[in-house]
């Protein structure tokens, strides 16, 4: 190995952070399923704080694009991951992502043809990590995809928001199991 590395980890086991996290809580099982415990949590912190970049805007906020829907691409058993290609008036490609639930399955018709999507930039702890996601679809006055249908896209959106408690409980969860782990492994009390 090379030397960087060497020295490298040798700098890393030194640090007061190695040995209480990586030899003293590795001992007991009880620490070492707190840390994975608490690493779930912090991966569930991240991915609901990445999710909460994406502001919940009105549909006259939201980019608006008119071109040829040249594709339409729809998971058969789920609607997450779907993906629209449309051709704009100025010769570009652009690619959307969203969900396509299955009474809007009726996009397949309209491929050739003009429509207009709403949409706006998306951030995810998965990947892609950034996209522009649809959130409505238009053909003409014809809506295809509805942003405000009752208990629709915004509807969600809003709500999964103002569960707060989603964010909070983990990040709680997390901060107290490296709490537990630090202060019963912090002067060797593990081993």
């Amino acid at each position: 190995m090379s030397t960087k590395w060497q020295a490298f980890k040798a700098t890393v086991q030194a640090t007061w952070f190695w040995r209480v996290y990586g030899i003293r809580a590795m001992k007991r099982k009880w620490t070492k399923y707190l840390l994975v415990f608490a690493l779930f949590n912090t991966w569930m912190v991240i991915y609901g704080g990445i999710d909460r970049l994406t502001p919940i805007l009105e549909l006259k906020q939201l980019h608006q694009e008119e071109g040829i829907l040249l594709s339409v691409y729809s998971p058969k058993r789920q609607a997450a991951g779907s993906k629209l290609v449309i051709r704009t008036n100025s010769g570009e490609k652009v690619t959307y992502l969203g969900s396509i639930y299955s009474e809007e399955k009726s996009l397949d018709a309209v491929i050739g043809q003009k429509i207009t999507v709403w949409s706006q930039p998306v951030y995810e702890a998965w990947y892609p990590p950034y996209y522009q996601c649809f959130w409505q679809v238009a053909q003409g006055e014809k809506i295809l995809i509805d942003y405000h249908n009752g208990e629709g896209r915004k509807y969600f959106r809003e709500s999964y928001a103002a569960a707060v408690f989603f964010f909070y409980a983990p990040l709680a969860l997390a901060i107290f199991s490296l709490l537990r782990v630090t202060w019963v492994c912090r002067k060797g009390e593990c081993e």
